[in-house]
């Protein structure tokens, strides 16, 4: 089975599994689904952000936007931590990874998006490998540099990483 047709979660607004589709056939802006946020932090304190490329396969909802390093969507009979394990070794090739959760709840984005957020943290190095495809650039930046972006430039961020910056993010540096 091919990363497209594997099964993910569907969730109703209280984040209640109530069914599931091909991850090809999720439409992120109407289906409500379950996405994990892995945002790595160097051991100087900066946040390593990602810059989401434009896919035409799998398409994502904030193309050339930066967010957390990394993001994938559970899949059926998957945890949050299973997911962000998956997500760290295909998106980033770590092969070993403990990340920390930071916490999990249900957003509407001003966009009108809705998903359920799960948020982790985890100390590292600046991959020099990553997965092109899943990520276009890799940068980091001082918590400083955020705040700017998200005060003054937020067109550059995607919207959950605004959010996931409000409830968690800014503490966790």
């Amino acid at each position: 089975m091919g990363h497209q047709d594997e099964l993910v979660v569907i969730l109703n607004k209280e984040g209640e599994v109530v069914g599931s589709k091909p991850r090809k056939e999720l439409n992120k802006r109407t289906d409500i689904h379950h996405t994990v946020f892995v945002q790595l932090i160097t051991p100087d304190k900066k946040l390593v952000m990602a810059q989401i490329p434009q896919r035409e396969d799998l398409p994502n909802l904030y193309p050339y936007r930066w967010g957390t390093t990394m993001a994938t969507i559970v899949r059926v009979d998957e945890s949050a931590l299973g997911a962000a394990t998956r997500g760290l070794k295909r998106e980033l090739h770590f092969q070993r990874a403990t990340p920390e959760l930071l916490g999990e709840k249900m957003l509407q984005l001003p966009d009108g998006v809705h998903i359920k957020a799960t948020c982790y943290r985890m100390t590292s190095e600046v991959p020099r490998l990553f997965s092109e495809k899943d990520i276009a650039e890799l940068r980091t930046r001082s918590l400083e540099q955020v705040r700017d972006l998200v005060d003054n430039h937020p067109a550059m961020l995607t919207p959950t990483f605004i959010e996931l910056w409000t409830n968690h993010l800014h503490e966790a540096v």
